[in-house]
């Protein structure tokens, strides 16, 4: 017996010590007695992990392995095969408890290891490397699913009760759920009992119905599948004539003796929605049917029912009716027809969020979800699962894009658009959506094409159209050409200055060409060329509409010669009303809502909405709108029932409705001081109306005024808001100087640089030259804008590159001023010394010279610090001597931009929002296009020559129009007006 260790402290007590021999590997050699034990867990991450995988090389290997997995296939055939897996009992138990009772109990295979593998969902039996993956899964934990072998992982996961295994093929299958693949989902859901994974696949089916039947698969299901999607009212279908033929094809797709079924299926159709001659013609005749008494017992009953609800419904048998009334009405999933419109404006001017639609088959209107945003003027397109509407006249709005989903019922909202804008064409080529022209609130109009890809929910701009195109109507065809009809700015005497084109854009190419009218192809645009130069037409909204022709034969009825048969029993006076709605169903035509006038004051709203019945060849007057409304769009839509039934309502969008409670609160503080306000403004009114009845200079024979009561509203609004809101924008050559003096021409800024000293004789000719070559283009009323800028461009470059090999001295500008004719209006002094005595800023736009504009305003002592100049300014160097011009070119056709480009100092004058322009052309027009939030314009032009040519243009844009006037009296006497007692 080995002897006792000694006690160490013993030992020290005693002078000695122990050897390290007698004292290594003690407890006591760590911790004294007494002492508080230490300790610390350890654990291996890759223990669990690098053990499962090396037993998964063990059984890879046949090491160790105690069972036999013999999986066997080909049973029902006759040609049996297997395939035979080792591994160890003890793992598989551990993973799975379909294992433990098996290999651990009382059962055979626990005696003998092997466990056979029978009776598989297909006649081959499982892929040998799924299983292998799947006994390796049981391994490690770790498996690959695809595409390809789900449905026999999940097979394996099944019978094997690897529930998280299972759960995750099902999370998978979810992912890859499609329209292609939901029939074969939803029957592995089913058939493995994955609820969540069934429902999702069943809602897809159901919401897709009608395309799910058009695929084969369908064809393959079993008979108890198909009776329930038969039962079920909320499967979407365009029309139970489909459903019915559906039935039919099923029935005869199989070798199976199928037919046994067909009665039972087809007493699940909703004959009563099926058209009279369709039941007797196709349903009665089909050999299913006439073989089977009970069936043709249900299509006589199904015809009856016709009988008595369109044509003596008082006297129908009550029973009867009541006991087929589940099949007389639409299933819930069932696409309906339905006239949708969307957005505009109501009386009072009230944006309109709610939609609403004509529901054809009920004859009557329902509503429908409410968009997100302030719609008017904005452009519509209807694509195979959604409606996009987009733009408006609204600014807020004006970029925003939404889009109805007609399954759900919901809108929902896309990219913007890039460019604020409105009465711009939308149309659907090959799922993608092309946005053509418009118009914006201070721009002549565009000329972008742009397109709309669902998919990365992205806008991108393609190459312009040739021509400003606004007010764009388009129908396309062959799923690539797209033919316009839209209206273009000329400067023409027109009413407008607008004139109708028409043109044709190839999509693939991308190339104009103009033709002679739409393609005549349907009613739809017959009625649009019939109307195409009415204002009726101009103001309306036409909803796109895609064509299955060839080009070729779409070419071949384009004619210039039009009929206006169609218009025959429509109303005359539906074609005087503006702002309408148009779009088509079939060969139908719908005309909705509009306004009877154009004064904005007294605006008729109408509710009224006609469609023109191909069939019957005549429009007919359809029930009114719940509420009038202009300036709206409309299309056709395939709505579920569902979302028809009964009276829908629907709440008003959260951002809309925030808008609304602020109205609402600004319109109750409005009222609570109406009262006084009404008091004061009568002792106003009373007052004023004695000092500002009349302003003498604009009985002057040279004043015409399209609206003097117009002019008159917009004075007095002026003179109520006070000097402090108004400014003063204006052109130079020929607005602030005279046009001519003693018969005469007077010098414009160019003029008094051309006939100085400063420019060599040789200069001079070739600017008589450039002047005798491009003015008369200036000048010709048959060319458009567009045609004229570049060559006005070229003019004035070509002019400006002349003046500067000169190499005038900065010096030398004041003599050439005064020692020209030119001259300021008669009473230039008393108008710019009152706007400076009362602060007003006067802002000159001018394409002229700005050194030379500024030295005549400063010769003529009147360049206050109220006056601010914009135009093309000469660069000189340090030695006085001009080497350039500075900055853009400013011309007469892009003053706009150069307004524009000066935002800056019109932020600073943002308080001014009243504006008093003066101008000498059409292009002039466009000068406070910077001014932001403006309230009033009073536009005043001279008209100095060519006035029977230009007078009628210049009424339909000027306010005030001075007719070879040079003075500036009716200026002075609006000031003195807006001055008044100030």
């Amino acid at each position: 017996m080995a002897a006792a260790a000694p006690n160490p402290e013993d030992s020290a007590r005693n002078g000695g010590s122990s050897s390290s021999s007698s004292t290594a590997g003690t407890p006591s050699a760590i911790a004294g007695d007494g002492d508080t034990e230490e300790a610390e867990d350890f654990t291996s991450a890759s223990h669990c992990s690098e053990l499962s995988r090396r037993q998964n090389e063990q059984r890879k290997q046949g090491l160790f392995c105690d069972v036999t997995l013999a999986f066997s296939s080909g049973a029902a055939s006759g040609n049996v095969q297997s395939c035979e897996y080792s591994a160890h009992r003890s793992v598989l138990a551990a993973a799975t408890d379909y294992f433990t009772p098996l290999l651990g109990g009382q059962f055979s295979e626990s005696v003998s290891g092997r466990v056979e593998m029978k009776e598989w969902s297909s006649e081959l039996g499982p892929d040998p490397e799924t299983v292998e993956s799947v006994i390796q899964y049981m391994y490690t934990g770790e498996i690959r699913v695809s595409t390809c072998n789900v449905h026999e992982v999940l097979e394996l996961a099944d019978r094997f009760l690897l529930v998280q295994l299972k759960d995750f093929c099902g999370e998978f299958l979810k992912k890859k759920l499609s329209l292609t693949n939901c029939v074969a989902v939803h029957s592995l859901a089913h058939m493995y009992t994955l609820d969540q994974l069934a429902l999702r696949a069943a809602d897809m089916i159901r919401r897709n119905f009608h395309k799910v039947i058009q695929d084969d698969e369908f064809y393959t299901l079993p008979f108890h599948l198909v009776r329930d999607w038969l039962s079920d009212a909320e499967i979407t279908v365009d029309s139970e004539e489909v459903l019915f033929e559906a039935v039919v094809k099923w029935v005869q797709k199989s070798g199976d003796d199928r037919g046994r079924y067909f009665e039972e299926l087809f007493r699940l159709l909703r004959l009563p929605q099926i058209k009279p001659t369709y039941l007797t013609r196709v349903v009665k005749a089909e050999s299913l049917v006439a073989a089977n008494e009970a069936c043709l017992r249900l299509v006589s009953e199904a015809v009856e029912g016709h009988a008595i609800r369109f044509e003596n419904l008082k006297s129908a048998d009550m029973e009867f009716w009541s006991s087929h009334m589940a099949s007389f009405q639409p299933r819930f999933g069932q696409n309906m027809d339905v006239i949708m419109v969307v957005g505009g404006v109501s009386e009072g001017g009230d944006y309109l969020s709610e939609c609403v639609g004509y529901f054809i088959y009920e004859d009557r209107w329902v509503n429908l979800p409410h968009i997100h945003n302030h719609l008017d003027g904005h452009a519509i397109a209807a694509t195979e699962s959604h409606v996009y509407v987009a733009g408006s006249m609204e600014p807020g709005f004006a970029k925003t894009v939404e889009r109805y989903n007609p399954n759900r019922n919901t809108w929902e909202q896309v990219s913007n658009l890039t460019t604020r804008k409105h009465s711009f064409g939308l149309t659907c080529i090959k799922d993608i959506l092309y946005s053509i022209g418009g118009h914006g609130n201070f721009s002549p109009g565009f000329k972008d094409v742009s397109v709309y890809e669902p998919e990365p929910d992205k806008w991108h701009n393609l190459e312009s159209a040739p021509k400003i195109l606004r007010d764009v109507k388009a129908v396309s065809v062959e799923d690539r050409y797209v033919y316009v009809t839209a209206r273009t700015p000329v400067d023409t005497d027109n009413e407008d200055g607008l004139k109708t084109v028409t043109t044709r854009y190839d999509t693939e190419s991308r190339q104009w060409q103009d033709v002679d009218s739409l393609p005549l192809i349907d009613n739809y645009c017959v009625f649009q060329m019939a109307v195409a130069t009415t204002n009726f037409y101009h103001t309306a909204s036409c909803c796109p509409k895609s064509y299955d022709v060839r080009d070729e034969t779409a070419r071949q009825k384009i004619s210039a010669r039009i009929s206006d048969d169609i218009l025959e029993s429509l109303p005359p006076e539906v074609t005087s009303v503006e702002g309408a709605a148009i779009c088509h169903f079939d060969e139908d035509v719908f005309v909705i809502g509009g306004w009877k006038n154009s004064d904005d004051v007294d605006k008729q709203y109408r509710k009224e909405a006609y469609r023109y019945c191909a069939e019957r060849k005549r429009w007919m007057l359809l029930p009114p709108m719940p509420q009038p409304r202009c300036r709206a769009t409309a299309c056709h839509v395939r709505i579920p029932y569902r979302f028809l039934y009964g009276c829908q309502r629907y709440p008003m969008p959260q951002n809309l409705a925030r808008q609304r409670d602020r109205m609402q609160q600004m319109q109750q503080l409005h009222r609570r001081t109406l009262t006084l306000r009404r008091q004061l403004q009568s002792q106003i009114d009373h007052l004023t109306s004695l000092k500002t009845a009349t302003i003498a200079a604009l009985s002057n024979t040279s004043v015409c005024m399209r609206d003097p009561q117009g002019v008159q509203e917009i004075l007095h609004g002026m003179q109520k808001a006070g000097l402090d809101t108004i400014q003063v924008i204006s052109d130079f050559d020929m607005t602030l100087t005279r046009f001519a003096h003693n018969g005469k021409r007077c010098p414009t800024s160019h003029n008094i640089l051309d006939n100085s000293q400063l420019i060599s004789d040789e200069c001079k000719a070739k600017l008589k030259d450039l002047l005798d070559t491009y003015y008369p283009i200036e000048i010709d009323s048959s060319k458009t804008i567009e045609e004229k800028l570049p060559l006005m461009v070229e003019w004035w470059t070509k002019a400006h590159a002349l003046i500067v090999q000169q190499k005038i001295r900065k010096d030398q500008l004041a003599l050439a001023v005064q020692e020209s004719d030119a001259m300021l209006r008669d009473g230039y002094q008393r108008f710019f010394d009152c706007l400076h005595r009362h602060g007003v800023p006067l802002l000159i736009f001018s394409a002229g010279l700005g050194d030379i504009l500024e030295e005549v305003i400063r010769q003529a002592a009147v360049f206050h610090p109220n006056v601010k100049v914009f135009s093309n300014y000469m660069d000189f160097d340090k030695t006085g001597v001009m080497t350039a011009f500075k900055g853009e070119l400013i011309h007469i056709y892009n003053k706009r931009e150069g307004a524009l480009l000066n935002t800056g100092h019109f932020q600073d004058l943002r308080t001014r929002p009243n504006v008093v322009l003066l101008g000498d052309s059409l292009g002039d027009l466009t000068m406070a296009d910077g001014v932001q939030d403006v309230e009033s314009i009073l536009k005043i032009g001279f008209l100095n020559d060519k006035v029977d040519e230009r007078k009628q243009s210049y009424l339909n844009s000027y306010d005030i129009v001075l007719i070879k006037d040079e003075t500036m009296d009716v200026p002075n006497g609006i000031l003195d007006f807006l001055v008044a007692d100030k």
